[in-house]
């Protein structure tokens, strides 16, 4: 880990369906389609007892909602297409968008006319990246911090866990390792020596030792040394947790797609910084995950 720091320090490499229906207690379900490519409603009609709501003031729309939840009631989803010729914001699970990276690329080509980036790829024509990264590094710092308390208790018990609590335990040293190897990542791209957030590194990495110590060797003595290390990782925090921090990410990330809504292309973003985000009239375009893969479900499969 160590050596793997100081490589990454120096910047060496490192690096619906087309139909719809639901019977229950002997009723289907009513569909309706808000398409807001056309600014026209679409409705297709499963049972004729049933309303439709075809109002977009009526229709109840629900980002993450899974059809196959949907029963006995009209339910209205949202149809939204990507925009040509500028910016498209769109939400995504990492994991689901990294097995479709290529077809993804071929839409922004194809549909937008423009590039593709993922989250932290993004910069505006003044170089500034769309997703601070010294946002990044505070964000990482704080995820490291919510792991670390919880492996605190974890490793002062230890003797009493059972198999499946160390398991967790286990877990929990494994997702710790990517947040300080972020935070060196990140900070590695802040081009300005003095935004730089190398104090926050090296606390964060000198926690990380103490937990790598204690995982490999049971390490009673690095233990006592546990809450400082923490406070030290703290203190460049200003008192906001990683939810806080992810916040200010997403307002970033609002406020550079504004800035740059005539840059054509689709920029892939978490959806919790899509449900964060407020697009001004007439700036960039936003689509949620479920818009992207519903409009778009034959080219992405």
């Amino acid at each position: 880990m160590k050596n793997y720091m100081t490589q990454m320090r120096e910047g060496k490499s490192f690096s619906v369906e087309n139909n719809v229906s639901q019977t229950k207690a002997g009723r289907k379900s009513v569909i309706c389609f808000v398409d807001n490519r056309t600014g026209m409603v679409r409705t297709d009609r499963f049972s004729d007892h049933r309303p439709i709501l075809g109002l977009p003031g009526v229709c109840q729309y629900t980002a993450k909602s899974s059809l196959s939840r949907l029963s006995g009631m009209g339910v209205c989803l949202q149809l939204k297409a990507l925009a040509e010729n500028k910016l498209n914001v769109v939400g995504e699970e990492h994991s689901e968008s990294n097995k479709r990276r290529d077809k993804e690329e071929a839409l922004a080509r194809s549909v937008v006319h423009g590039g593709y980036w993922r989250e932290g790829e993004f910069r505006g024509r003044d170089g500034v990246y769309g997703d601070s990264s010294e946002l990044a590094v505070e964000m990482n710092a704080g995820y490291l911090v919510n792991l670390t308390k919880i492996y605190v208790g974890e490793v002062g018990r230890y003797a009493a866990l059972t198999e499946g609590e160390k398991k967790n335990m286990n877990d929990d040293f494994k997702k710790m390792f990517r947040f300080p190897v972020d935070a060196v990542a990140h900070n590695a791209r802040i081009t300005d020596p003095a935004k730089r957030k190398n104090a926050l590194v090296d606390d964060m990495v000198r926690l990380w030792a103490i937990i790598e110590d204690i995982q490999n060797a049971r390490n009673i003595p690095s233990y006592v040394n546990f809450p400082r290390a923490i406070q030290e990782v703290e203190k460049h925090l200003g008192g906001r947790n990683s939810t806080e921090i992810n916040s200010d990410r997403s307002t970033h990330m609002n406020q550079v797609a504004i800035s740059n809504a005539n840059i054509a292309g689709i920029w892939k973003v978490g959806i919790t910084h899509i449900s964060q985000m407020q697009p001004v009239p007439g700036s960039y375009e936003i689509l949620t995950q479920e818009e992207f893969n519903t409009e778009y479900k034959s080219q992405l499969s």
